[in-house]
């Protein structure tokens, strides 16, 4: 048994993923929070894009909550949901700890799972709850950072064909609100299908939600059709103290260890790094 969980640690919404044995249908084209960027020349929601991107990418550390809902319906036609409320700590030193808990509705029945993954900047611990079984493995030599851990949720440093929309607040804070440039049919990957123009036809251009104050992201807000992501963020503190003893791995009562599968090659790095703005 492999317990290799890295690709749970995300705040984007993915495709057709299987969650408690329920395949929740969302649409391919829409519900990835891809940012979509091209040099041109900058604007004023590209000017506040690029201080998002530098408040993230020169933090030290980091701890912070985000949430994603995502909503669709399962094969059978049945509304359905996922709630991933997740939980970060991060210092730039190869050290994190991401908690992650998971509910849908809408299946056969509801279901959660919570899973923990740590870093001590040696090794990688990732824990999960459901079995009581924990896997450790060696951290790659490459650095993980913030960016790769909020996993594509932060704009890049170039993002074109964005636009300011009426300023907005969450909970309470004044924030921008940007909307991303929408797709086109020069966009979709070939082929070209009748599936895919219907897509495009229903699909609502991401929204971020800025807070004024520090450019920290407060909310992303992206659908189409009937499916939609809501990627909302809580309490978030960057460059703070954070203490080491976060990021040590204490197993549960009775949590039995699975060995690690044997590395061919170069140990991959845990956390895929970001596609590159083009």
């Amino acid at each position: 048994m492999q317990l290799n969980s890295w690709a749970v640690v995300k705040t984007t919404a993915v495709p057709g993923r299987r969650f408690g044995g329920t395949r929740l249908v969302i649409g391919a084209l829409a519900l990835s929070v891809v940012m979509v960027g091209r040099a041109n020349a900058a604007n004023e929601a590209e000017g506040i894009l690029q201080k998002v991107n530098a408040a993230y990418t020169t933090a030290h550390t980091y701890e912070g909550s985000v949430t994603t809902i995502k909503k669709g319906r399962t094969p059978d036609g049945k509304s359905a949901s996922v709630t991933v409320a997740q939980h970060l700590l991060f210092k730039d030193t190869g050290k994190f700890m991401v908690t992650i808990t998971s509910t849908m509705t809408g299946g056969p029945k509801v279901a959660h799972d919570s899973k923990t993954v740590i870093s001590d900047g040696i090794n990688v611990t990732v824990y999960v709850k459901s079995v009581n079984k924990y896997q450790v493995q060696p951290l790659s030599s490459r650095k993980v950072t913030l960016m790769q851990l909020l996993n594509g949720v932060v704009p890049g440093p170039v993002n074109s064909g964005c636009t300011m929309l009426p300023p907005t607040s969450v909970n309470g804070r004044p924030a921008y609100l940007v909307q991303f440039r929408a797709p086109t049919v020069k966009d979709i990957t070939p082929p070209v299908t009748p599936a895919k123009l219907a897509q495009l036809k229903v699909y609502h251009a991401p929204q971020l939600s800025i807070d004024k104050q520090n450019y920290h992201i407060l909310k992303i807000a992206q659908s189409v059709g009937p499916s939609s992501a809501d990627v909302i963020f809580g309490s978030q503190t960057m460059n703070g103290p954070i203490a080491d003893s976060n990021f040590k791995f204490t197993a549960p009562p009775g949590a039995k260890p699975v060995a690690a599968p044997a590395p061919r090659g170069p140990m991959p790095h845990p956390f895929p790094a970001p596609a590159p703005h083009k």
